[in-house]
């Protein structure tokens, strides 16, 4: 090793002044060109730094035109959305109408039907009425029937002139006469009065 170093001193020393002048220049373009490398090396990783800067804003912005990407179609949805709402909004206001004049038209039909079964109510009671008057015309008219007999097809005698022990007719023609005018006059009286109440 320490034979090598002063053969390379040796070979220095030997060294001519115009080989020394140009191994100078030589050395300074090195060092130029080392300060060129340098200096580009340090630019490089400028570049590099300034790059690596760039890619980390340009995927911030990504991300940011992502997330604004994502709101606007969000937006949109809701857009969809609310338009859908405005339109079953509409649909409701149509349906309700709808339903507020079919409920008109169920209280009108209501309030017919309950006036119709209020007079119905009304025609019944006033036929119950009649019906009860009839009733108590032929009871009346039973009762005056059951005062008489009646004898062969045409002849009435009073019961009063009917005797335990047989039928005894007395004054038969005056009897007859008189018998048969009241019973006209009350069948008459009964048939007009029947006659009032149907009417």
């Amino acid at each position: 090793m320490a034979d090598q170093s002063d053969e390379i001193i040796s070979r220095l020393r030997g060294i001519s002044s115009d080989e020394k002048s140009e191994m100078g220049k030589m050395k300074c373009r090195i060092d130029d060109q080392a300060r060129l490398i340098m200096m580009l090396k340090k630019r490089n990783d400028e570049y590099i730094l300034a790059n690596m800067a760039l890619d980390k804003h340009s995927i911030e912005l990504e991300r940011q035109i992502e997330e604004l990407r994502d709101k606007l179609e969000e937006e949109e949805r809701l857009k969809d959305k609310i338009e859908e709402l405005r339109k079953t909004i509409e649909q409701l206001k149509t349906l309700n109408i709808q339903w507020e004049l079919k409920e008109q038209e169920l209280n009108k039909r209501f309030l017919f039907e309950n006036n119709k079964y209020e007079n119905l109510q009304q025609e019944l009671s006033s036929q119950y009425k009649k019906i009860q008057t009839l009733e108590k015309l032929l009871e009346s008219n039973e009762n005056v029937k059951e005062k008489f007999f009646t004898i062969g097809t045409s002849h009435l005698i009073p019961r009063e002139s009917v005797s335990s022990c047989g039928l005894t007719i007395i004054d038969h023609e005056n009897s007859n006469r008189t018998n048969s005018h009241s019973t006209f006059k009350q069948t008459e009286r009964l048939a007009t009065d029947a006659f009032l109440v149907m009417h």
